[in-house]
C-alpha cells in the first residue's frame, strides 16, 4: 500500500471514529507495537477483529475495526471485568499489522 493510500484510509478512519463517538489510535505512529500475547489468542484477533493495543496499569484499550461487532465489544468488557476496558478505532491496515506482529512472535514461539 503506497503512504498516500495509508494516509487517506487513516483519515477515513478518524473521521469514523468521530462519527460513532469513539477515539482513534493510528498504529502507524506506534513505533513499537505491543504485545499483549497473553490477552487474546491470534484466532480471537482474526475472528473478531480486535487487538489489544494499550495496557497500563488497569487501563486496556482494544483497537477495534469498522466490523467488530458491538456483542463483542460487551463481551471483552465482562471477560476483562478486572480493568478499565475501553476501545479505540484503527484502520484495517494498522490492525492487519499489529495482528499479524502478534502472529509473527507466536510462530517464533511455538
Amino acid at each position: 500500500m503506497s503512504e498516500d493510500a495509508r494516509l487517506d484510509e487513516e483519515h477515513a478512519t478518524q473521521r469514523r471514529a468521530r462519527v460513532v463517538n469513539l477515539a482513534y489510535i493510528d498504529t502507524s505512529q506506534m513505533p513499537d507495537k505491543p504485545l499483549y500475547k497473553d490477552l487474546l489468542s491470534v484466532d480471537e484477533m482474526k475472528q473478531f477483529k480486535i487487538v489489544p493495543v494499550q495496557f497500563v496499569g488497569a487501563n486496556l484499550v482494544f483497537g477495534v475495526t469498522n466490523i467488530t461487532s458491538q456483542s463483542t465489544m460487551e463481551r471483552l468488557v465482562q471477560r476483562f471485568a478486572d480493568q478499565v476496558v475501553s476501545f479505540a478505532i484503527i484502520s484495517d491496515t494498522g490492525f492487519k499489522a499489529v495482528s499479524y506482529t502478534h502472529l509473527d512472535v507466536y510462530k517464533r514461539q511455538v
